[in-house]
């Protein structure tokens, strides 16, 4: 509910702070952020992991008298989401959010030894608009290669505008890359249209409006590259050939439209195809003993805690879950269906532990492996 919340995929016209309390989630309604807690890129290690790991389930949830914290953990490598609620007493939100995000980066520190760099969205007044700041959190990890370590970042602050830069739309224009990026449809075209508005509402020369222009349709061409979609761009040579900022907005949103349905698209068939490789592989592998994470990891290119997150998103089942859950269910079978010595079953599915298989067997099943067999041998 949470992930959905955040990808902003809630049903249109529903009561969202009810879908919420119907599944046991407590929020304050007084606002409401997106956060994310960084950790460093190296930090990958299964110690590192179960150290995340144990900061969500700490934090699902924290409620306080000011405000409410839930963790939220998406295939990110090195990161944690947020969503911090606040409380309507509060009377400053703005310096109250900086205390909240503060309060939370030291109780990671004291979980895990570890401070975060922390990347923050703006404040919105609605669970429905969640996703947008959602969004503006992740844009904030694009600055955290040249912020110290355990540095706060906040959306709002790294596109203030110099003096110089004549009223150039750059908040809009981070969030609008990085909600392609998402495939966002909503988000883009919010983006876009703040970009039009302030392009119309700010007094500058047609040589100014021009370069803003054409630098808005560079970012475009430049992340549909790196999305690999730039047969979405359309006919470049009419994008570019512009009389008026409508007729461009126009253009620009009709591409970004036809980005954002196709990244939503590869996601959908690229999960869909990795989870039936990845789950078929470990079926016709699980009675390996040195079957593990790494050595998936490795034969589908992919880093362990991508890896790990992405296998209990799909199958509902942590790794060891859904790797135990095969080997017991084929023990079970050679039990009913064949007279094989007990231990030689349990080798034979890749354990070489037997008694701990059978102390573990008993504790699912209520009886010893033995004893199964003699209430279940056809």
């Amino acid at each position: 509910m949470l992930i959905t919340l955040l990808k902003g995929e809630t049903p249109k016209d529903s009561d969202v702070q009810g879908l919420l309390e119907s599944v046991g989630i407590d929020m304050h309604a007084g606002g409401y952020f997106a956060a994310i807690a960084h950790f460093e890129e190296s930090a990958n290690t299964e110690k590192d992991m179960e150290g995340r790991e144990k900061i969500v389930a700490s934090l699902n949830p924290s409620m306080y008298d000011d405000y409410t914290v839930h963790g939220v953990d998406l295939l990110y490598e090195d990161a944690i989401i947020l969503i911090i609620s606040l409380h309507g007493k509060i009377a400053d939100m703005a310096e109250g959010r900086k205390k909240i995000v503060k309060n939370i980066q030291n109780s990671i520190w004291e979980s895990i030894q570890t401070t975060p760099t922390m990347g923050v969205g703006g404040l919105v007044h609605t669970l429905e608009n969640m996703n947008r700041s959602y969004i503006e959190a992740i844009a904030t990890m694009d600055y955290t290669f040249s912020s110290p370590k355990g540095s706060i970042i906040y959306f709002e602050e790294i596109s203030v505008q110099q003096k110089n830069s004549f009223g150039y739309p750059q908040e809009d224009q981070i969030k609008f890359i990085h909600s392609l990026k998402q495939g966002d449809q909503a988000v883009a075209e919010e983006a876009l249209k703040g970009m039009f508005r302030k392009l119309k509402e700010n007094k500058m020369s047609v040589y100014q409006l021009k370069c803003i222009c054409f630098d808005i349709i560079n970012a475009l061409l430049k992340t549909s590259a790196e999305l690999g979609v730039t047969d979405k761009i359309g006919d470049l040579k009419q994008l570019t050939n512009f009389s008026t900022l409508d007729q461009l907005e126009k253009r620009i949103l009709h591409s970004s439209k036809d980005i954002c349905e196709y990244v939503e698209k590869k996601r959908e068939c690229d999960n869909q195809y990795l989870r039936t490789e990845i789950l078929t592989y470990i079926q016709a592998n699980y009675d390996q003993y040195d079957l593990s994470l790494e050595k998936i990891a490795n034969e589908f290119k992919l880093s362990v805690p991508y890896l790990s997150k992405f296998i209990k998103e799909q199958s509902g089942s942590t790794f060891t879950q859904f790797v135990f859950q095969l080997r017991l269910d084929e023990v079970k079978r050679q039990l009913r269906e064949t007279n094989n010595l007990i231990k030689e079953i349990i080798v034979s599915v890749g354990y070489q532990d037997v008694s701990n298989f059978n102390r573990v067997f008993k504790k699912m099943e209520g009886v010893t492996p033995g004893q199964y067999r003699k209430l279940n041998k056809e």
